[in-house]
């Protein structure tokens, strides 16, 4: 299973080096213009959700963990903050308020989307396996939230909603205590 497949651009790659293999190919996508697209690849089957845990099962997942949904935590003189969005009088600022959560570096970046989608893609009875690839770090997101537009960083996630793919490196750390948590090994 390829979770969050697009357009099947990988799909199609590996589709040769599977052919000859007694495995069912399944691409999971939310968007129904890539799933229409996925659905054009012979022998693939196309879901917009993750199909339950039945058989022993390979998920992968390529650039998907970083465009998940994520915390940011910053530390400030007055410990650390948590950094929401909120409006002001010339569009989208940033608001900080008081967190519980740690901030190890000016900014922590808190993969909380990524965590919950390794936990729910790992559980079921069946046995399964992850193999997710990314940019990131095992000691922490490797620097701070930033955006992509054609192809460029932006440095201002808040300058052009919608127009900004807003993404983090991954903590893969992060990623492995919350599947160890969760009895689940990594």
């Amino acid at each position: 299973i390829e979770v969050g497949a697009g357009d099947g651009t990988l799909l199609r790659a590996l589709g040769p080096e599977l052919a000859d293999l007694p495995v069912g190919v399944t691409a999971v996508e939310r968007s129904p213009g890539a799933r229409a697209a996925l659905a054009t690849i012979d022998g693939v089957a196309v879901r917009s959700t993750m199909p339950s845990a039945g058989a022993p099962t390979m998920l992968l997942a390529h650039e998907l963990l970083d465009n998940l949904p994520f915390r940011r935590v910053r530390a400030t003189e007055d410990g650390p903050r948590e950094v929401y969005v909120g409006t002001g009088p010339d569009g989208l600022v940033e608001v900080l308020r008081p967190t519980d959560l740690e901030a190890t570096d000016d900014e922590t970046v808190v993969p909380t989307g990524a965590a919950s989608f390794v936990v729910e893609a790992l559980g079921g009875t069946a046995p399964r396996a992850l193999l997710a690839i990314d940019y990131g770090s095992d000691l922490g997101a490797a620097g701070p939230a930033h955006g992509y537009a054609s192809h460029r960083v932006v440095e201002d996630l808040l300058a052009a909603p919608g127009a900004t793919d807003i993404t983090a490196g991954v903590d893969f750390g992060a990623l492995a205590i919350a599947a160890r948590a969760n009895g689940l090994t990594a």
